[in-house]
């Protein structure tokens, strides 16, 4: 019987990320599209997948994460996502001063 391929560990840069959401609530991430799924205070916002992470978006936030030149999820380049995922802009790290406004924006979107 064939085994599933192991989900691989959530790397440094996006872990680091993802820690900046612990100030906010309980964080806990699952195995889920061969990456993993990012929960916080009980809210589905992030995905990493393929070591890049993915902030939750809804109708209000996207346009600013478009404006910002961030770039949806997509789990193939053939087959577009119906998931409200997008890549941090260039440059936002878990360093980032505004980084904060970012993971703010994805709890938002997640909490409606």
């Amino acid at each position: 019987m064939a085994r599933a391929p192991k989900t691989p560990p959530i790397p440094a840069d996006a872990r680091a990320v993802l820690d900046r959401f612990e100030t906010r609530g309980p964080v806990r991430s699952k195995p889920m599209f061969g990456g993993h799924g990012v929960w916080c205070d009980g809210r589905f916002v992030a995905i990493v997948f393929r070591g890049v992470l993915y902030l939750k978006v809804n109708a209000g936030t996207r346009p600013l994460f478009e404006a910002a030149g961030c770039s949806p999820f997509q789990m193939s380049a053939d087959r577009p996502s119906r998931l409200a995922f997008y890549t941090l802009p260039t440059g936002v790290t878990a360093l980032s001063e505004e980084l904060d406004d970012w993971l703010d924006r994805a709890i938002a979107a997640a909490s409606r």
